[in-house]
């Protein structure tokens, strides 16, 4: 029978037959489906090289186009030198077969579907270069415009196995807390058994990354209380319902997380905040601030991260403020912060450069980390070379760089 030409193993063949004339080709190739075609290849050393194909729209920070193609790769910073001739190779593949009939209809549909995953641990134990995150899901009950959980995940684990793995190595390497995200966690039935079994290994705090829309239902909230949940890292974004909500995409996510939060505190589950800045939400965040501190009380973890570049952000650029506009607005939250005793922190990949905040050092968890996280879509401005805190800081997008620049007003050294 004819193969498909729409099917994953006709494309996969086309793209792939010219890497057996390459000097060294891959030892094994595999092809994943999901926001897009991923295809994973290994060197004989063991080493991984996983290269996407995705419908073009011209905003993505990608190393090669072709007729509405855009392709880019993922990978260990040197894979091996065989690595740049795949990539060759590939870059010629697609310029051929982006003129195939069936090519771009193909890519849609793949984009269309959940993200796909990797085997656990091929790049990486996590994106956020904290091993005690482990990702355990790709659906969502939101539909945020920002969400980084797109294309191939490194980190994704959904096998109960893979879990236990993963969670094991977290404990051995020095975490004492396991936090659980997605995707939205809480879809997950067995989501219990797995908070459970973190407990078996000898976690000391179970904790869950939630937009708490179904937290606050007794048949989800109950059973995770049993099972060890001891704190949540809960999706807040905005005190003006309209805009949270609007950004989860879900009417009532605000008043649903608001209660998740409440109850999670009448039993004993800590509560941490995060709050994803964006051009929708940046003026109102002085009110989130206050908004903590009058229903969560005095000591509440707010985590005040800026849109990653990276994921469905890289679909909507008019999302992403300007650094320089988005610092003045932080530190007037950390100045009220602090004057309401909140722990306000920035975190490092999904943060800002310390530079842009003079005199809220503290506030950084970069500040506090020794050897932050290097990623290959990450790099510095011009301005950085003789920044004292260069060496504690992971850099920042590029893709943010290709928007508006590397010398923005507020990096150190202008």
């Amino acid at each position: 029978m004819k193969k498909s030409p729409l099917s994953t193993r006709y494309w996969t063949r086309l793209l792939t037959l010219p890497l057996a004339g390459a000097g060294e080709p891959p030892v094994a190739i595999d092809a994943r489906e999901g926001k897009g075609l991923h295809l994973l290849m290994r060197a004989r050393a063991g080493r991984l090289l996983v290269v996407s194909f995705m419908a073009d729209d011209g905003r993505r920070n990608v190393c090669f186009r072709s007729a509405g193609t855009a392709m880019s790769y993922l990978g260990e910073l040197d894979p091996g030198e065989c690595a740049n001739d795949w990539l060759e190779v590939l870059k010629k593949s697609v310029e051929k077969v982006s003129q195939h009939q069936g090519w771009l209809e193909f890519l849609r549909r793949v984009m269309a579907l959940p993200a796909a995953s990797l085997p656990g641990g091929s790049i990486g134990e996590s994106i956020s270069g904290d091993p005690g995150l482990v990702r355990i899901c790709t659906r969502c009950n939101a539909s945020c415009d920002f969400c980084s959980a797109r294309g191939v995940l490194p980190d994704l684990v959904e096998d109960r196995e893979a879990i236990q793995r993963r969670v094991a190595n977290a404990l051995k390497a020095g975490r004492s807390m396991i936090s659980f995200t997605g995707g939205e966690p809480t879809l997950r039935k067995d989501l219990p058994e797995i908070l459970a079994m973190a407990g078996r290994l000898g976690a000391r705090e179970i904790d869950l990354q939630t937009n708490g829309i179904l937290l606050a239902r007794s048949k989800i909230f109950e059973p995770l209380c049993d099972a060890g949940l001891s704190s949540i890292f809960l999706s807040l974004h905005s005190a003006d319902r309209r805009v949270h909500d609007s950004m989860l995409g879900v009417a009532g996510a605000f008043d649903k997380a608001l209660a998740a939060a409440e109850l999670c505190l009448e039993n004993g589950v800590l509560v941490r905040l995060n709050c994803v800045l964006t051009a929708s939400n940046l003026e109102g965040l002085a009110d989130l601030v206050q908004l903590a501190a009058d229903r969560l009380g005095r000591g509440t973890h707010l985590c005040l991260s800026f849109v990653a570049l990276q994921g469905w952000a890289l679909d909507h650029p008019e999302l992403v403020p300007r650094l320089s506009q988005a610092a003045p607005q932080m530190a007037r939250a950390l100045d009220l912060g602090d004057s309401l005793d909140l722990d306000l922190r920035i975190p490092g990949l999904c943060g800002i450069p310390i530079c842009m905040l003079p005199g809220y050092e503290e506030h950084f968890d970069e500040f506090h980390a020794a050897d932050p996280p290097r990623q290959p879509d990450r790099s510095f401005a011009p301005a950085c070379a003789d920044c004292p805190y260069r060496q504690r800081c992971s850099g920042f997008w590029n893709a943010y760089f290709d928007l508006y620049g590397n010398e923005e007003p507020g990096y150190r050294g202008r």
